[in-house]
């Protein structure tokens, strides 16, 4: 918990690594004193909106640590603090690098919606993934999808696993898709604003 709190302060240490997690994520921390001789080589006032969202991210990172997602009002929470966040940084970005206008950096609300819909494609496209990666320690389910929504179609998620209970698993899946098409029109607005080709790539 100490770490994740004092992450955004660990990015500016010249020798900051870790030994933890496994596969690509393991490998980027044991080598993120890289990292860090990157973000060091910025202007400051990118590194100060990479440290100040790296802040809030692990503030709400760590609620839900012990937080579950039940309701819609958790899943768009939990979507704010690992991707709203992101698209509101790199907005911030976006606008003081000089390519897009200041206008894009002040539509925090905007750029939310931009990352909860990316964000929410995400899950909802890596529901088994996630599902079937089980915490050794607790033994506990990675489930993203609110129970708010999902127990209108079933008692237990994994009746929706391996084309099982189809009817009520597509019914579940269309009920995801229609709260992720909410944020369309903020995402629709957030990228007519942007008028540099590249970032609109991005």
């Amino acid at each position: 918990a100490r770490l994740l709190l004092d992450f955004h302060n660990a990015i500016e240490r010249d020798t900051f690594t870790l030994s933890y997690g496994y596969k690509d994520e393991k490998v980027l921390l044991e080598k993120f004193d890289h990292v860090v001789r990157a973000y060091k080589a910025l202007k400051p006032q990118y590194r100060a909106t990479i440290k100040d969202i790296t802040r809030r991210m692990a503030e709400g990172m760590m609620l839900f640590t012990t937080k579950k997602v039940v309701t819609k009002k958790d899943y768009d929470l939990y979507c704010h603090y690992v991707a709203g966040l992101v698209g509101i940084g790199l907005s911030h970005l976006f606008s003081g690098s000089g390519l897009e206008d200041s206008s894009v950096a002040e539509s925090d609300e905007t750029a939310n919606h931009m990352g909860l819909f990316l964000q929410k494609t995400n899950i909802i496209r890596d529901f088994l993934e996630d599902y079937e990666d089980v915490n050794e320690d607790t033994g506990a389910r990675r489930v993203f999808w609110p129970r708010e929504i999902w127990s209108n179609y079933t008692d237990d998620l994994g009746d929706f696993t391996f084309g099982k209970n189809e009817t009520q698993a597509v019914a579940c899946l269309n009920h995801m898709v229609t709260d992720a098409l909410q944020h369309l029109p903020h995402c629709i607005e957030y990228l007519s604003a942007i008028e540099n080709e590249e970032n609109f790539r991005f």
